[in-house]
């Protein structure tokens, strides 16, 4: 794994069915995007900050960890190796995180 532009990230996750939360009330340094399943947000989610110019590796794995998937798998969805089908299959198969 590598690090990621955190533009390539942001784009890589609205084209696979994410979605950025708006919570105008709550004014965050961090984007929080939400994959969205049958027209209902999901706990399966990317977090980047504002500022960020990459997604450094590190994150990339705790969000995996927290997410009940493999980092190496998370990081396919995040560089764009795995499609948005590929994305829905490994949200179906994770372990519940508890």
């Amino acid at each position: 794994m590598r690090p990621l532009p955190a533009r390539s990230v942001r784009q890589a996750l609205t084209g696979k069915g994410f979605h950025v939360a708006s919570d105008k009330a709550k004014k965050r340094d961090h984007e929080m995007y939400f994959l969205h399943v049958g027209g209902l947000k999901s706990g399966f989610f990317m977090k980047i900050s504002r500022s960020a110019a990459e997604v450094r590796v590190d994150e990339i794995s705790n969000t995996a960890r927290q997410l009940g998937v493999v980092p190496s798998e998370f990081f396919r969805v995040l560089s764009c190796e795995l499609d948005s089908t590929g994305t829905l299959q490994l949200y179906q198969g994770r372990r519940q995180v508890r």
